[in-house]
């Protein structure tokens, strides 16, 4: 006797599903309410970081403009020489090291006259390239010179400038007076602006009065003014010695 095959059905616990059949509704509202929450939490977090973010932004802003802000400008070139009140020479030019400059009387404008030997002990300033930067409140000129040797020495209103070879600090002027042709180099006064000639008008010369006329006569009635003759000339006398004959008495 042939058996027909018989299919064998699992048996299932109470409330369960096959796996075929999908999770249950208790499952499916546990994902749910899971799945809700999670959103929910996820909304709520990103909503917080963006609170965060705001005050964290502004204050690298702030923080970018402030260190904008404190940036220093760019640094000045520094001066090629300086300025510095010594005793009785007042205002005077030192080099930035602040040893005294001076000047040489031997010179000519523009040219320095203090070679070979002379530049030993009288050193020039020079600059190796470049024009001179004079300070803030300096009056004249700072300029540069070719030099015989070829190098460049800095001038002031044309003179050029040295060192003294025997000064040791800051503030020694032993180079005043030497041989009575080296002088430190005084800042000069800038020339103050003459005033504008005003232009005065001279008056003419007025015309002195004309003179009075002479009075005229006043006549009076009835009468005859009297006229007074005037003497006809004398001939003059003949000289006693006159001939008609051309001869004498």
């Amino acid at each position: 006797m042939v058996r027909s095959p018989t299919t064998i059905v699992p048996s299932l616990r109470p409330g369960a599903q096959s796996q075929a059949e999908g999770p249950s509704y208790s499952e499916r509202d546990r994902r749910g309410r899971g799945s809700w929450k999670g959103r929910c939490s996820m909304r709520t977090g990103t909503g917080r970081t963006r609170v965060l973010l705001v005050p964290l932004v502004a204050a690298l802003l702030l923080g970018l403009y402030a260190s904008i802000r404190t940036v220093p400008g760019r640094a000045q070139p520094a001066a090629t020489v300086l300025i510095a009140h010594i005793g009785e020479f007042g205002p005077v030019l030192t080099g930035t090291n602040g040893m005294t400059l001076y000047v040489f009387d031997r010179d000519e404008p523009g040219v320095s006259n203090c070679v070979d030997r002379c530049a030993e002990i009288w050193p020039p300033l020079t600059l190796e390239a470049g024009a001179p930067i004079p300070p803030v409140d300096l009056p004249g000129s700072l300029t540069v010179i070719e030099r015989p040797d070829g190098r460049w020495q800095v001038a002031y209103n044309g003179r050029p400038l040295y060192f003294y070879i025997n000064d040791g600090q800051p503030g020694d002027t032993t180079g005043e007076g030497v041989g009575g042709v080296w002088h430190v180099a005084r800042v000069e006064e800038a020339p103050q602006p003459q005033p504008a000639a005003t232009a005065t008008a001279t008056p003419a010369a007025t015309p002195p009065p004309p003179s009075p006329a002479p009075p005229t006569p006043r006549l009076t009635p009835g009468v005859t003014p009297i006229s007074t003759p005037t003497p006809a000339p004398m001939p003059n006398p003949m000289p006693p010695s006159y001939s008609p004959y051309g001869m004498g008495p």
